[in-house]
């Protein structure tokens, strides 16, 4: 086995690369864990297993663990309104609770996404004061609170902040004093700055046009995804957590407890926790990703089973690669076998046919060939689609969110239908099934203001194109290509984080003149731009 996942990284072993850190627990027994690559390939430092690598969104379940843990004494009940503990927290006009935000069931819109929707960038020096001050001037939610899932930082945000508050202490202190220390990991903690020292810390990588560039974020980072550990303390984690069974933290049993929408059916998030499944069984876990640094953690209770793997590289698909690990585990005995690989021929119509278009949302679907399997972005969020069986019914391997399934058919005419977790379905066709080109220029030229986002989306003619520049807090961004899709819909191409965003713009029309347009985005639902006359 140790041969057989030393091949599956041995791309990350070649001289100048940064890499990864990877483990295989099972019954409490560690079968391997070893770095791969360098943390720091200015200094030929190698990857190893107590390289602190930034560990970005599986820093939520540190976070629901401290809530749980306050809850215990008392000072909170996670069906309290978070509005009795955060009175500035605008009124939905219904119940927001603590659980909502824990499991991003709540609706918030993501500050993340708000701060590109206003041309900041995550070079950008941003404190969790202002991520606050964006999340307060929210106008609405995405839908209402526990009928759905979206995922959300703003709710961690909002969970650092109730913490402090409760406990008197700073999010920092408290995660080291009631969690980290108690639990023997002295190499994770929470590092807000990306410019702190800390020991035996890994530079983050990404590759950039055949090129490999440092990396980092100027966010002051906290709940949300702040933290740095180790592959031993994430060892050390899996293992109490997996068992469930620390005398002094009851309250971990919760954390991957699915949640129950109102609508019925249930969340595919519990606490800090996906709740998902691979092959045939449930698996556990979370991945994170940050400038740098990619990280996922694969739990199979069914087999006491636990794959971690921690990345300094942007290039390191750390969710495929803790799946694939998992499969090279002699005695699994998964009921389904490895997903296979789609037709290429399939895969190539399907991407040649794209992008597509959902005519209620506005969201863009895009579909890519990625390391042999069927890649699809919506809103600029990347997931992947495999199935087993050759037919035309595939599940979300990888990402998506609030995606669970997919159906794709090619007659009588091309189509795909999403259906999300909460059981809506999305209907994509091909943008060229209606028309493009000048004919959708229309009069969309203008400038359109937000007062939620505190910022300008001007859109301007380019040649025989439109494009949309931002002017927000930061000054005014570069422009981005808009692309019409439907008579008064267009997609915003917007650049950030390495990927490229696609966002819906509907416009809205009074006696047949324009007077604004409503923003989807990925995990901003429904904001509203009004047309600014001079």
């Amino acid at each position: 086995m140790i041969a057989a996942v030393d091949a599956l990284l041995e791309r990350w072993t070649r001289p100048g690369s940064p890499g990864c850190a990877v483990a295989i627990v099972r019954d409490g027994e560690v079968l391997h864990q070893r770095g791969y690559g360098l943390a720091h390939v200015e200094l030929d430092l190698p990857n190893a297993p107590d390289t602190v690598f930034r560990i970005a969104s599986i820093s939520k379940q540190f976070t629901c663990l401290a809530v749980l843990l306050l809850a215990r004494e008392g000072r909170l009940s996670v069906e309290d309104e978070v509005r009795r503990h955060l009175p500035e927290l605008p009124d939905y006009g219904a119940p927001l609770r603590i659980r909502h935000l824990m499991s991003s069931t709540g609706g918030l819109r993501d500050s993340l996404e708000a701060f590109r929707l206003t041309g900041i960038t995550l070079m950008d020096r941003r404190s969790v004061a202002e991520m606050l001050a964006i999340i307060l001037r929210q106008e609405a939610t995405n839908f209402p609170p526990g009928s759905a899932y979206l995922y959300s930082n703003a709710g961690y945000v909002l969970l650092s902040i109730l913490i402090e508050r409760l406990s008197g202490m700073s999010l920092r202190a408290f995660l080291d004093a009631r969690i980290f220390k108690p639990l023997g990991m002295a190499s994770t903690a929470l590092l807000p700055f990306d410019v702190e020292p800390f020991p035996r810390r890994a530079q983050g990588y990404a590759p950039v046009e055949g090129a490999l560039w440092r990396t980092g974020s100027g966010f002051e980072l906290c709940g949300e995804g702040g933290m740095v550990s180790s592959l031993e303390d994430m060892i050390r984690w899996t293992g109490i957590w997996g068992s469930g069974t620390h005398p002094d933290l009851d309250p971990l049993r919760h954390l991957a407890d699915p949640v129950p929408l109102t609508g019925g059916g249930k969340a595919r998030y519990g606490y800090g926790f996906m709740v998902e499944r691979y092959r045939g069984l449930s698996a556990l876990g979370h991945s994170g990703l940050l400038p740098g640094f990619t990280s996922n953690i694969l739990h199979i209770p069914e087999r006491r089973l636990s794959v971690i793997c921690l990345s300094n590289s942007l290039g390191v698909n750390a969710y495929l690669t803790t799946r694939l690990a998992a499969d090279l585990v002699p005695g699994i005995d998964f009921p389904e076998p490895p997903l296979a690989l789609p037709d290429p021929a399939l895969v190539s119509r399907l991407a040649k046919a794209g992008p597509y278009v959902d005519e209620e949302s506005g969201a863009t679907l895009t579909l890519s060939d990625v390391e042999g399997r069927l890649g699809a972005t919506r809103f600029g969020t990347p997931f992947t689609l495999a199935n087993s069986d050759g037919g035309t019914a595939y599940t979300v391997f990888q990402g998506g969110y609030d995606v669970v399934s997919a159906e794709i058919a090619e007659a009588p005419s091309l189509s795909i239908r999403l259906t999300r977790v909460d059981g809506g379905v999305e209907t994509y066709r091909p943008v060229a099934s209606g028309p493009t080109g000048s004919d959708m220029m229309g009069d969309y030229a203008g400038r359109y203001r937000s007062a939620e986002l505190m910022s300008d989306w001007v859109i301007e003619r380019t040649g025989d194109g439109l494009a949309v520049r931002i002017e927000g807090p930061r000054g005014p961004a570069l422009p981005c290509p808009l692309d019409p899709t439907r008579p008064d819909l267009l997609t915003a191409r917007i650049g950030w984080f390495g990927a490229q965003f696609r966002d819906a713009l509907r416009f809205q029309r009074k006696d047949g003149r324009i007077t604004g347009f409503t923003l989807n985005a990925g995990r901003s639902r429904g904001i509203r731009f009004v047309a600014v006359t001079n």
